[in-house]
């Protein structure tokens, strides 16, 4: 297979990090190709699914491999405790990371203009 057979679809709605390994194959030696020159910035996000290098490496999984992950947690699944801050503990503690929230096309622009230096 060559990268014209690549074949990423729109999918419409942004995959939780347990849904990854049944829509997309990061390994994939055209995966590059595909996100910066196939998916579309419009796009909430995509899948591999039907691409033939994604197909060949989900049958190589074992079935149990194919399932979602159990232990990957969504943000939005984590539990409560989890995703509260302990603001007194933080006072104390260096600076809380702040999550950064990007857009697809966001992650694009940044990643182009890195692969331009």
């Amino acid at each position: 297979m060559d990268k014209s057979q690549c074949n990423p679809l729109e999918f419409a709605r942004p995959l939780k990090n347990k849904e990854l390994k049944q829509h997309r194959y990061t390994d994939c030696k055209y995966y590059d190709y595909c996100l910066f020159k196939l998916v579309k910035p419009s796009w909430d996000s995509f899948t591999c699914s039907k691409c033939q290098n994604f197909i060949e490496y989900f049958e190589a999984l074992s079935p149990e491999d194919q399932k979602p992950d159990p232990e990957v947690e969504d943000d939005d699944e984590a539990p409560r405790s989890k995703r509260v801050v302990n603001r007194e503990k933080d006072k104390k503690s260096e600076p809380q990371k702040q999550a950064v929230i990007m857009t697809q096309e966001q992650i694009i622009n940044i990643l182009k203009k890195f692969n331009q230096t």
